[in-house]
């Protein structure tokens, strides 16, 4: 077995602990929180299980039919984290005109990532590799594709301004939950980073 097919089970794995959490939260937690985080589950596991098809498809289309769902899944995941980032900083419900702002980019990326074929905004083109007898696709940016990245390092950066002050307050102590809010987005900052 190579490294492929473990990576393959590593992320369907994967796949069934957010959905176990997802159910978890639905079934046995309350309150406004826990619903946001159920949802954040179930957008992870849709964001993994298109990493996973794109990952084990042999045919461009397949490839293709996976970054669509990987997209769905990642622009939930983005704004689902900002409306927990601003509960926890805030302590009150997102007005929802902003939240249609915040909502308003991921949609619009969505549309551009599924009508990519007739406007080539997003993608301007698609780079074929072949590697340990596995067919691997990476499509070249578009004007568009840009403003999204901005869009994440945004998210990504209001979170760690909503989470770094209850870490601060707590007095930099690791047993504070505000600690794992705060580290758990430098791991997707760094790797975001690297992938541009």
């Amino acid at each position: 077995m190579d490294w492929f097919e473990v990576y393959r089970y590593f992320l369907y794995a994967v796949i069934i602990v957010y959905i176990g959490l997802f159910l978890y939260s639905i079934l046995y937690l309350e309150g406004a929180l826990s619903s946001l985080y159920s949802l954040l589950c179930l957008a992870s596991a849709a964001y993994v299980l298109g990493a996973a098809l794109q990952f084990t498809s042999a045919w461009d289309e397949g490839i293709f039919f996976g970054q669509r769902i990987k997209y769905f899944g990642a622009a939930s995941f983005l704004c689902l984290n900002f409306l927990i980032a601003y509960k926890v900083r805030y302590r009150k419900k997102l007005n929802p005109l902003a939240g249609f702002g915040v909502f308003l980019i991921p949609l619009l990326s969505l549309v551009l990532v599924n009508t990519n074929d007739f406007h080539g905004l997003y993608y301007s083109g698609i780079k074929y590799m072949e590697y340990g007898g596995r067919f691997f696709a990476r499509r070249v940016p578009g004007p568009l594709y840009y403003p999204m990245v901005l869009y994440s390092f945004l998210i990504m950066a209001f979170n760690l301004y909503a989470f770094f002050p209850g870490w601060r307050r707590g007095g930099y102590g690791v047993k504070n939950p505000h600690f794992l809010l705060t580290t758990s987005w430098i791991m997707p900052i760094a790797i975001l980073i690297a992938y541009q």
